[in-house]
């Protein structure tokens, strides 16, 4: 009984929601240990603990040991958030692939972005996205969210010889009911989700859009706000 109250407890943190959330809209994570960095996707949040993807790179995941401190951090919806815990152990995924373990952190910190601010885009709206690697070729993805800044997107398949910092060149952004618009971008982040077969990437524009686009993009944002507010409030 006294089992069972701890964990409705847990599930009333108010930090419980917002790693819901981050899990449910599959935001890339930064793992940090000493000098070990990897990256990853939350999968699961549970009352008394979080299991999260293998990490990336591989190398980080074999060095990281059960007890070890951890940093996580990560952006969603114009929140940068972090908080600490520690590894508790790993769990064997349905391929055999090894998933870490965190305890469930005592705090979320986090503070509001406003010009980091974005707007999720549903799969439903099927807006696309469409750039140009210097080694991968052209690439199409769907659109995960959207901000004046730059977007998240996923990717068929992995991608494999993807780098932060990597030029995504003569970019295409297709919006059901508007126009395309044209942009330049880099790299920012980029998690391979097994469960899915797909390569999550965030990605930042590189120039400034077109006068033309930025309006275009301002009423999309604008239309996806007042429809989320609306979907939120029934």
């Amino acid at each position: 009984m006294l089992f069972w109250r701890k964990k409705e407890e847990k599930k009333s943190h108010p930090d419980f929601a917002l790693l819901q959330s981050i899990c449910s809209g599959r935001a890339v994570i930064t793992l940090r240990s000493g000098d070990l960095h990897g990256s990853s996707l939350l999968l699961e949040i549970r009352p008394d603990r979080i299991l999260i993807d293998s990490l990336s790179p591989e190398s980080v995941q074999n060095q990281l040991k059960t007890g070890h401190h951890v940093l996580i951090q990560g952006k969603h919806n114009g929140i940068r958030w972090q908080f600490e815990s520690r590894l508790l152990g790993t769990e064997t995924d349905t391929d055999a692939t090894l998933l870490p373990v965190l305890a469930f952190p005592k705090k979320v910190v986090y503070e509001q972005q406003r010009q980091d601010f974005r707007v999720s885009i549903k799969a439903s709206i099927n807006a696309q996205v469409r750039f140009l690697r210097a080694l991968g070729g052209s690439q199409l993805g769907t659109l995960i969210d959207l901000s004046p800044s730059g977007f998240r997107a996923s990717i068929p398949n992995m991608q494999a010889d993807l780098g932060v910092g990597e030029p995504l060149n003569r970019g295409t952004l297709i919006l059901p009911r508007h126009a395309t618009i044209s942009f330049d971008a880099v790299l920012r982040n980029f998690h391979f989700d097994r469960r899915r077969n797909q390569t999550i990437l965030g990605a930042q524009f590189s120039a400034k859009l077109a006068e033309q686009d930025q309006k275009i993009l301002q009423r999309f944002l604008l239309e996806m706000q007042r429809e989320q507010q609306r979907t939120s409030s029934e």
